[in-house]
């Protein structure tokens, strides 16, 4: 179980690093009971995740809403733990396996404050254009994926460009794993 407080003290290293402050890694570590807490992380973005994604569908709503959450749910599981094994051979390669935990620790309480930020702007787009919110939406995309890469070359400790290709191959993981979930919700 994880406590109230170490929630706040992770998220709060997170926010620090999402205002470019490095000291903000200091709030992690290398032991891996941390790195397991910090999926809690995982539970703590899956309503606003889904949220999101439900949004997202309002234009072309699906047939069936109950196995479009169904396929959603799983789409989320298999994001989360395929992205922790991916990142263990990754980092292995990279040379870098010795910094794993800390890395995830700190990837995992960032997709707190992505996502965070996700469902704010989302909330507060309400009733704009679909033009403007399709813009806002590339501009809140671009943020976290800047911020992800920030975060990874910190707490990896690689070059800026090591970085970039952690966070595409990523992209590309979830690209594939959504593009998968929204074939099989169209079945």
């Amino acid at each position: 179980m994880i406590s109230v407080a170490e929630i706040r003290y992770s998220v709060a290293g997170a926010l620090r690093l999402a205002r470019a402050d490095a000291d903000g890694l200091a709030h992690f570590d290398h032991t891996i009971e941390r790195y397991w807490r910090s999926f809690w992380a995982a539970a703590i973005c899956a309503p606003m995740y889904v949220a999101i994604m439900v949004f997202l569908q309002q234009s072309t709503p699906p047939k069936d809403w109950t196995r479009f959450v169904a396929i959603l749910v799983v789409d989320y599981a298999i994001a989360w733990s395929l992205w922790a094994l991916a990142m263990v051979y990754l980092a292995d390669w990279m040379q870098r396996g010795h910094l794993y935990f800390r890395y995830f620790q700190v990837y995992n309480w960032a997709q707190v404050v992505g996502t965070t930020l996700g469902f704010v702007v989302l909330l507060l787009a309400q009733g704009m254009n679909t033009a403007s919110l399709v813009a806002l939406l590339w501009f809140v995309t671009l943020a976290v994926l800047v911020y992800e890469w920030y975060l990874t070359r910190l707490a990896l400790e690689v070059s800026g460009l090591q970085a970039a290709g952690v966070v595409a191959f990523n992209l590309v993981l979830n690209y594939t794993i959504n593009y998968a979930s929204a074939a099989v919700t169209r079945l």
